[in-house]
């Protein structure tokens, strides 16, 4: 369509007829007006008609002086009217441009139908720049000057033309009123004087310029109103005009004097007071016959004239209006009014007649938009709506007290109206925000509640339809031919809570305090929201399929992973991104008190769904916030807490990069690109510790030694490259600079053998086998690097002596990389022939999966190939390639690096099958192998669990254990041969005094690893426990160690409460890192359980190696019973399936085998004798303590009957505490060991 215009405004340059320039305007109108076009289109049309050298403001201005082309111009002129019009956004930048032809035309045309048009779009020009910098480019004053002086010469103008001046300077008045303050008196004088000629001329033909000075007038007294105070017979004069005017003709063609006499008293009705109640009824019949007009515009006005009327005079019919009215007018005027009266009501009646008139006002709209069933019937009245929420929001401000049963209702058409405001056309979305915001501004005092509750069922609305980048996408895909609900996305609403947050135009009657707070609690109630809305939605996962390949997954944890619940998930997007839009930019100083609030519960939800990445996203948002406002710069105790929350777990989201891709890790870097400088710079000194190092001497001089030779001219740059001679830049750019001629090529001729070398060929090969962008050169490429592959091979091992004085090995070193690439490219096959030098690609730390599976597959064969090419004597004897393989690999099981250590157990998993075949390769490097893994384990216990090192490991140990179990036979025999592990004598001390969270993870790690080795010890009987544990001057260490363990961690609900560091128990944890530190704990605990039954089980006879002083340890006991009857308060969490479903029957089982037979004994003996029962002295009421018999029969009631303890109101029982004490202190007076399993069976 653009080049269609562009091509019609070219032929109107090059046309010469008046009527060809006429038509190809019409066609550019009617392109103009008929077609849609986007942004981009507009701007460029706009262009096309004012900018361009072939423009149509170009045509205008050349065809001044041209009288025969009047039609075309005036068509012209009109064009751009309308296309203005249409597109108001555009004319601010094209503002002087129009300005200058429409002023030439209107001062320089003959024709009155050319200046009309041109007067017309000088009056869309004024208007539309108000207020604008532009204003003053438009030169004003002097347009004012020349008007004044073409009004002095009506000899130059006909009628019409004068109407138009009349109408432009009215609004110059209006919306320029500093350029026109100079001129107010004489506009006044202007327009008075105007009058009074019509007064005397009658109903001759300058009664058409009546029309000019009443919209005038109008234009004039919005700016300079109190001009009429001095003379009160203006008014009259005035007045008389307006109500002459209105007079109904059915014979009237033009409506310009009704229609200016309308917009007159539809802003002015204030300023004739008295007469128009002198005149209400003539004058009222005289407006309602315009309200009803067929001619739309006439309509409208009239509507608006009538409204204005009835506001200056008293509201008769306003009631039975509201009450019977079927025309939506009318309704909307009766509404107006209505809500006027609101304030008199207030002053001269009760406040149960003005709660009257708010009943009346919800009941009627209730009725209206409950009683709508067709979406086109809703988008039809939605404006009506606006008059309803004006009157009922005029109406509250004067309530002082409202019924919930009203205010459930307002806050019901509040919802309704934000939840259709994409259907509100674009013209009256301003008038339908500004009645929201006076609702709200009138609930606000009365009810904070509503307030909120407004604001979250609205921003649920907002969020609830499709996601921004869905939409965008189908448009593209449907050329923009979607339907029109499928278009509608959040952002329709930005215009909304836009002008929420920002209250523009209020009644001057608000107060700028009170528009402060309003916009503060609408800030807060829409955070508030947000917080609610995301924690009430299902934003778990689901794997997509069943398959457990772990080669995939490993990799990518988001693979085959879809939401449980999408619909919750579209909601989430549009939550974040409109968290993003609204608050990015908008009142940053108010989420201060939010930062700590908001920042930590995002933690804790990105915590709990690692793999939605909107959390990211709103934290990196908050970051932005906080860093706008200088949230972290302020030194208060809750942005340090908050720092130091930030810090710790823009630790955890690095840690998690390396396994994610596209938007989740886009989402992840934001994060870490947008955190707070302070815990930037302290993951940047963590990550690299060569920071921590202090310049060495030599690193000084080597920087010395760099900048003066960067301070050298390039003049002198030829000194610096004089020794480097052909040879030796030549020799740079081969991959083995000391052997130039490894690949020598004998081609034998007649007369002569020539020897060709293909190692300096080898490096661009390669480039072009992986990198060139013809498939043709690529492929071509590949098969000569086969070849010269297999060339290499056969060469190395047909000539023996040279491959041993000059070894391939750099040249190996360069191909096998570019080769594993190659072989996992998905556009070429493997490429094959890969010799024994494959096993060096290993030691580069490869991170990505498909070239890492293929260099273990490469390595496995490389293995087959050696056992294959050896015999079992040689392979005992001198196993060089596997033992190359072997020890490589150990010594990566022992890398700090988890790439290194995933590769190591990668690699044995894909070889295992080959070595245990062989009992050679068994009995040498098996039991090395396995101590190594050992130790590969224990190191992947602090990488990421998304990394796999852990499950690979497992895979490996579990390998290297069945192979030692159906190889024991062997492995049991001694051999000279056989690679013994090097283990560390003794164990390292561990302190029970901790400083951080890092050292009771370390504490409690060590304590597990103790209790499993002693667990497994005792339960296969390989030790005597007496050999353990009494040994003459060595005590063991363990029992102090489990002491310390239940007294500081086993019962603490908040593990930072054990630090020994003040300053450390009060800084934030992740919930991620408290929930691991949780589990280990809980983990210990049922591990020390565990060790104490195998114990009794397997030697019970050795019970008294345990020292007596345990036994009496109350927190011992005390762990017990809660583990039992109150497992949350140990730390374990019952929402875990598992741990539901296995830990009551563990706890019953290990603390039945701790339990003493003496309260077995009690509770079957006769009742108990309550006046022989002694009183516990810790009892503040002086209770009795109860006997075994009771705690016995009491336990075993909580056990069988009230299942699940939680939530099972014992906190009831009132001598449950009291119970508690009884079994922990019996049981510390007792060791002997029996069972009271028949007490605590789980409830059938």
């Amino acid at each position: 369509m653009t080049a269609q215009i562009r091509e019609a405004l070219l032929k109107l340059h090059a046309s010469q007829r008046p009527d060809e320039a006429l038509t190809l305007v019409e066609e550019v109108d009617r392109t103009c007006q008929d077609q849609a076009f986007s942004d981009k289109d507009e701007g460029y049309i706009t262009t096309l008609l004012v900018s361009d050298e072939k423009s149509l403001v170009a045509y205008l201005k050349k065809s001044i002086v041209y009288e025969q082309l009047k039609d075309a111009k005036a068509k012209g002129l009109q064009l751009l009217t309308s296309w203005f019009e249409k597109v108001p956004s555009h004319l601010f930048n094209h503002a002087v441009a129009v300005k200058d032809v429409s002023t030439q035309l209107a001062f320089r045309d003959k024709a009155a139908k050319v200046r009309c048009a041109a007067l017309v779009l000088l009056s869309k020009v004024l208007e539309s720049c108000q207020g604008l910098d532009v204003s003053e480019k438009l030169d004003i004053r002097d347009l004012l000057d020349r008007f004044f002086i073409l009004l002095s010469q009506p000899s130059k103008m006909t009628p019409t033309v004068k109407v138009e001046v009349l109408c432009v300077m009215g609004v110059i008045a209006e919306h320029h009123p500093a350029a026109a303050n100079p001129y107010s008196d004489k506009l006044l004088s202007l327009y008075l004087g105007e009058l009074k000629m019509l007064r005397k001329s009658g109903e001759g033909k300058e009664r058409t310029t009546l029309a000019g000075c009443l919209q005038g007038l109008a234009g004039y007294l919005h700016s300079f109103g109190t001009g009429f105070d001095t003379e009160p017979d203006d008014y009259f004069l005035l007045f008389s005009f307006v109500k002459k005017a209105l007079v109904p003709s059915p014979s009237t063609t033009r409506y310009d004097v009704p229609r200016a006499a309308l917009i007159l008293l539809s802003k002015h009705a204030a300023l004739f007071g008295q007469l128009l109640l002198d005149e209400h009824k003539s004058l009222y019949k005289q407006i309602g016959y315009w309200s009803h007009h067929g001619n739309r515009e006439m309509k409208v006005l009239g509507v608006a004239a009538l409204e204005s009327f009835l506001r200056e005079y008293f509201i008769q019919e306003f009631q039975q209006t509201l009450k019977s009215a079927t025309n939506t007018y009318n309704l909307a005027a009766a509404l107006k009014g209505y809500g006027l009266l609101a304030l008199p009501c207030k002053q001269y009646l009760k406040e149960s007649d003005v709660l009257f008139m708010l009943n009346d006002v919800l009941l009627r709209s209730e009725h209206v938009f409950q009683s709508i069933s067709s979406p086109a019937v809703l988008e039809d009245s939605l404006p009506l709506l606006t008059s309803f929420q004006e009157a009922t929001a005029s109406i509250l401000r004067c309530a002082a007290e409202v019924p919930e049963s009203q205010l459930l209702l307002v806050e019901k058409l509040a919802v309704l109206q934000i939840e259709n405001f994409p259907l509100v056309a674009e013209g009256l979305r301003s008038r339908y925000a500004k009645s929201l915001l006076f609702l709200l501004l009138a609930v606000h005092p009365l009810s904070p509640t509503s307030l909120s509750q407004i604001v979250y069922q609205g921003l649920a609305r907002t969020c609830s339809h499709s996601i921004v980048a869905d939409v965008e996408a189908s448009e593209e895909d449907d050329d923009g031919f979607s339907g029109k609900l499928q278009r509608i996305t959040y952002r329709r609403y930005n215009l909304l809570w836009s002008y929420l947050l920002e209250a523009v135009n209020v009644q001057a009657s608000i107060t700028a305090d009170a528009r402060s707070t309003f916009v503060c609690n609408v800030y807060d109630a829409l955070l508030s929201a947000i917080l609610s809305m995301v924690s009430k939605l299902n934003l778990s996962v689901k794997q997509s399929n069943a398959e457990g390949e772990t080669g995939a997954n490993m990799s990518d944890p988001t693979c085959g992973v879809d939401a449980e619940c999408p619909k919750d998930f579209n909601i989430f997007i549009n939550l974040i991104d409109f968290f993003r839009d609204t608050f990015l930019w908008k009142h940053t100083e108010y989420f201060t008190k939010w930062a700590f609030v908001m920042i930590k519960k995002f933690v804790e939800y990105s915590s709990r769904y690692p793999l939605v990445s909107g959390f990211y996203k709103a934290l990196a948002v908050c970051f932005q916030i906080c860093e706008k406002s200088s949230y972290f710069q302020s030194g208060s105790s809750e942005s340090t807490t908050c720092l130091c929350l930030v810090s710790s777990f823009v630790q955890e989201t690095m840690g998690r990069l390396q396994q994610f891709k596209d938007d989740l890790l886009a989402s992840c870097l934001e994060l870490v690109l947008r955190a707070p400088s302070p815990a930037a710079q302290e993951q940047i000194i963590t990550r690299v510790p060569a920071l921590k190092l202090q310049e060495t001497e030599l690193e000084a001089l080597r920087r010395k030694i760099l900048d003066f030779l960067g301070s050298l001219n390039g003049e002198r740059r030829a000194f610096l490259m004089a020794d480097l001679e052909k040879e030796t830049l030549a020799a740079a750019l081969t991959w083995d600079p000391e052997t130039k001629e490894h690949l020598l090529f004998a081609v034998p001729f007649p007369d002569a053998k020539i020897d060709i070398s293909f190692d300096g060929f080898l490096p661009r090969v390669v480039e072009l086998a992986r990198f060139a962008g013809n498939r043709q050169t690529k492929v071509a490429a590949c098969e000569l690097l086969h070849a010269l592959v297999l060339y290499a091979v056969g060469t190395g091992v047909q000539n023996t002596e040279r491959r041993a004085k000059c070894p391939m090995v750099h040249l190996y070193q360069h191909l096998f990389p570019e080769l594993l690439h190659l072989s996992c490219d998905p556009d070429q096959p493997p490429q094959p022939g890969l010799n024994p030098a494959t096993c060096r690609t290993q030691s580069r730390s490869r991170k990505e999966t498909t070239v890492r599976d293929f260099a273990a597959q490469c390595l496995k064969e490389f293995v087959a190939w050696s056992i294959k090419q050896s015999s079992s004597k040689e392979l005992e004897k001198s196993p060089t390639n596997v033992k190359s393989v072997l020890g490589r690999l150990c010594s990566y099981c022992r890398h700090p690096s988890a790439s290194k250590r995933l590769g190591a157990a990668l690699v044995f998993n894909n070889i295992y099958s080959l070595v245990r075949e062989e009992e050679s390769l068994v009995d040498i490097f098996i039991l090395e192998t396995l101590a190594y893994f050992v130790d590969s384990l224990k190191l992947a216990h602090a990488d990421e669990k998304t990394i796999g090192t852990r499950q690979l490991c497992c895979r490996a140990l579990d390998k290297l254990l069945r192979i030692i179990s159906s190889k024991s036979g062997l492995l049991s025999n001694t051999k000279t041969k056989r690679r013994w592990p090097l283990f560390e004598a003794g164990l390292s001390a561990v302190s029970g005094t901790w400083t951080n969270l890092t050292s009771i993870r370390k504490f409690c790690d060590h304590l597990l690893g103790l209790l499993e080795c002693y667990t497994w010890i005792l339960e296969q009987q390989l030790l005597e426990p007496k050999l353990l544990f009494e040994v003459p001057g060595q005590p063991s260490a363990i029992f102090p160690l489990v002491t310390t363990f239940l007294e500081k961690l086993a019962l603490c609900e908040n593990l930072q409460e054990a630090l020994d560091s003040e300053h450390a128990a009060s800084l934030p944890c992740t919930p991620a890192r408290t929930s691991a530190l949780n589990v280990v704990k809980c983990s210990l605990t049922v591990r020390l359980f565990n060790f104490l039954t195998v114990w009794m089980r397997t030697c019970p006879s050795s019970m008294s190696s345990v020292p007596d002083a345990f036994w009496k340890i109350e927190a011992f006991w005390k762990c017990c019973v809660v583990c039992v009857l109150r497992p949350s308060e140990a730390g374990f969490d019952l929402a875990d399936l598992e741990v539901a479903n296995q830990l009551p029957h563990e706890a019953q089982l290990r603390t039945a085998e701790l339990m003493d037979v003496e309260i077995v004994a009690e509770a079957t003996a006769e009742q108990p004798n309550e006046d022989s029962a002694e009183v516990d002295p810790a009892s503040a009421d002086g209770a009795p303590l109860p006997t075994s018999a009771e705690v016995v029969a009491a336990l075993a009631l909580v056990r069988r009957h009230c299942g699940a303890i939680e939530g099972t109101g014992l906190s009831l029982m009132d001598r449950l505490n009291y119970i508690e004490d009884a079994v922990v202190k019996h049981a510390m007076a007792n060791k002997k060991q029996a069972t009271l399993f028949q007490y605590f069976k789980p409830t059938q």
